[in-house]
């Protein structure tokens, strides 16, 4: 028979079963919440069964584990002289998504085209051909034809080097693989906007925006040398033909906006700038999208390049999509680390320099 006490401690252990269960609901429940509201990057398969392309990525990622068969393939291994592999697809496709969304350059609505090979060749064209007025029953003679020229834009090489502890890739808790993807596209996001707006074109950069031949040749002034005048700014949309007026957007520093938010109308004495009326809408100058870049000329000194303004697609990006990564298992093993190499390729240059002005500090 069942005493008292024996019936007490069988509640006893029911009710601890069901809090210990309640409380594992809810440790759950938590972690979930806490995944939805923090703002991770969605890497790929988080939804259901992993792949066995993603399973072969986080494998070498965190054991170096290089498996046969098609674990091997999905990895793509790569035909050069490094030792590394190429990322899945979907890594890359992250990891461009995630560098348009720091790269002004690309948010500013630049051309961007991608390719496999050493470079890419666009056809431009140079000159529009010249219609004629005839008759039903004249002469078709020649008309003059349009002209085409070449651009080649070559990719250049980046690189990122990012050591990972070994705990760090023992504890599978941590989410690894996009604490990769966001730090190698941040890095890449900052070099490769300084490349597209100062980059030399020769050597190993980007041809920059600011240092393109036509623009240098065609810029205009600020009206004053430590600043800009309303005057000179209303007349900068004039310097383009209408149709690139569509899509054209200003592009400056933080520093120079600044100023310019405080210019008002000459006549009106209405301020030349609206206002944004929300986090994702931007401030318009005289009806146009203002872009803000911290690689433009900050310090508004005479002869500075304040201001670009125009249809930036007229600028083009040439991305190498597959990105690789080397695994450096033995070189950094003496500190407890593994060394991860991420390489990219992209390519940047003026394709159409008719459809952006540059604005520089002079009276």
């Amino acid at each position: 028979m069942t005493t008292d006490y024996e019936m007490e401690k069988a509640i006893a252990r029911i009710s601890e079963n069901n809090r210990q269960f309640v409380e594992d609901k809810f440790d759950v429940l938590d972690r979930e919440l806490a995944r939805i509201k923090s703002p991770q990057l969605k890497f790929m398969d988080t939804d259901g069964p992993k792949s066995p392309e993603s399973k072969a990525w986080s494998n070498f990622l965190r054991k170096g584990i290089v498996p046969n068969g098609i674990d091997t393939k999905a990895l793509l291994v790569s035909d050069g002289p490094q030792a590394g592999f190429l990322a899945p697809g979907a890594f890359s496709r992250q990891l461009i998504e995630i560098i348009t969304e720091f790269s002004p350059i690309r948010k500013a609505g630049a051309t961007v085209l991608q390719t496999d090979k050493e470079s890419l060749t666009i056809l431009k064209k140079a000159s529009i051909g010249v219609a004629k007025w005839v008759g039903e029953t004249e002469t078709r003679t020649e008309t003059v034809n349009p002209i085409f020229g070449l651009e080649k834009i070559t990719p250049h090489e980046m690189y990122r080097l990012i050591l990972a502890s070994n705990q760090m890739l023992e504890d599978s808790y941590i989410s690894f693989e996009e604490m990769l993807v966001k730090d190698a596209a941040q890095s890449f996001a900052v070099l490769e906007g300084a490349g597209f707006l100062t980059g030399t074109g020769v050597g190993n950069e980007p041809e920059g925006l600011l240092v393109n031949a036509t623009l240098e040749a065609a810029k205009v002034k600020s009206g004053s040398d430590t600043t800009v005048l309303a005057d000179n700014l209303i007349a900068v949309p004039d310097q383009l033909k209408s149709g690139y007026l569509t899509n054209a957007k200003w592009l400056m520093h933080r520093n120079t906006w600044a100023k310019i938010k405080l210019l008002k109308a000459p006549t009106s004495n209405m301020y030349l700038f609206e206002p944004n009326l929300g986090v994702a809408v931007p401030n318009r100058l005289l009806g146009f999208d203002v872009i803000l870049t911290p690689d433009m000329d900050s310090s508004l000194a005479a002869g500075d390049d304040c201001i670009v303004f125009g249809d930036f697609s007229g600028y083009t990006v040439v991305d190498r999509i597959q990105t690789q990564v080397v695994r450096l298992d033995q070189k950094y093993q003496e500190y407890g680390e593994i060394g991860f190499i991420f390489r990219r390729r992209v390519g940047g240059q003026v394709t159409n320099p008719e459809a952006l002005v540059k604005v520089y500090c002079a009276t």
